[in-house]
C-alpha cells in the first residue's frame, strides 16, 4: 500500500467544504467529507483510479454522489500518493 498525503491546499478544501455543508446539515457534511477521505485513501491501494486531469502529472478522481472532483499526483520520490485539490464540480476550475 503506498501512503497518502494530503497538500496545505488540499487540506483547506476539505475544510472549506465541510464548514460550507455543515452550515446546512451537518450529518451530511460528515458523509460527504467520510465519502471523499475513503476515495483518497483508496488510492494508496489502487493509484491508477480516475483519469489523467488537465494538469500535468496528475489524475482526477470523480466522486459521482456529489460531484466533487480529487486531483492527486502518484510521486516517485518516496513512492506516495498527494492528493492537490479537492473541489466541487460546478467550481470549473482549470483541473
Amino acid at each position: 500500500m503506498i501512503p497518502v498525503r494530503f497538500s496545505h491546499r488540499a487540506l483547506a478544501d476539505l475544510e472549506d467544504i465541510a464548514a460550507y455543508i455543515e452550515a446546512r446539515n451537518p450529518i451530511a457534511a460528515r458523509r460527504v467529507i467520510n465519502r471523499i477521505e475513503e476515495l483518497c485513501f483508496a488510492l494508496g491501494e489502487m493509484p491508477g483510479l480516475g483519469r489523467p486531469s488537465e494538469v500535468a502529472g496528475a489524475r482526477k478522481l470523480l466522486v459521482p454522489e456529489w460531484d466533487y472532483k480529487i486531483i492527486y499526483e502518484i510521486a516517485a520520490d518516496p513512492d506516495r500518493i498527494v492528493v492537490l485539490r479537492v473541489y466541487h464540480g460546478a467550481r470549473n476550475l482549470p483541473y
